[in-house]
């Protein structure tokens, strides 16, 4: 069973263009399989902080282990819980990257190890909801993959897009009256819930 620091995700941030989506995607998937990790990239615009992903990573690898998941893959179920949707659909086009959008596309990368989803499809790993994401990139197993996507990508790394705010509830769909009845120390909350309602939604 594996443990420590190495086994849970890595969520960097980048700034860059993101000109042709498909090539993109083609690029990304080529050094994960040099790196030995798996990747997914979502919105950083609709990421409320490295936990945000963290708990929608272990509720999908719950899902993906108890046989109770909408999509086959890890990464497609990540997406599912981050954008607190039941439809596979929705959440992609909702929590996915744009194409075309300018330099500056807001960009949020996750990565764990390969070995990682047939440890969870086995049930040999043991997941642990109150972990910390890897120093934000800073898992030993992902600082080379980072520094090769950015580099294949022409990406800046900046983790300063990932901490959320109102605007990224907003995006959520959280009303700004109802933000009002909480403090901002509040907010992550808000979306951590979501997260776990996903599978409640319609």
């Amino acid at each position: 069973m594996m443990t420590g620091e190495n086994d849970t995700p890595a969520v960097a941030g980048f700034r860059g263009a993101v000109p042709d989506l498909e090539g993109t995607l083609v690029k990304l998937g080529e050094i994960a399989d040099a790196s030995g990790v798996r990747a997914q990239l979502l919105n950083a615009d609709l990421v409320y902080g490295p936990e945000h992903i963290l708990a929608a990573f272990n509720a999908a690898a719950r899902a993906l282990a108890r046989g109770r998941s909408r999509a086959s893959e890890l990464a497609v179920e990540l997406v599912r819980y981050a954008a607190g949707q039941r439809q596979i659909g929705a959440a992609l086009s909702k929590m996915g990257v744009g194409e075309g959008a300018g330099d500056e596309e807001r960009i949020a990368c996750v990565l764990w190890p390969a070995e990682l989803d047939l440890a969870i499809a086995s049930g040999a790993h043991s997941l642990d909801t109150a972990g910390s994401v890897g120093g934000e990139g800073g898992a030993e197993y992902a600082v080379k993959a980072l520094e090769e996507i950015s580099k294949a990508m022409g990406w800046v790394r900046d983790d300063g897009v990932l901490p959320g705010d109102a605007r990224v509830l907003q995006r959520h769909g959280f009303k700004e009256a109802h933000l009002r009845m909480f403090t901002e120390e509040q907010y992550q909350g808000l979306i951590l819930e979501r997260v776990a309602m996903a599978d409640l939604r319609k």
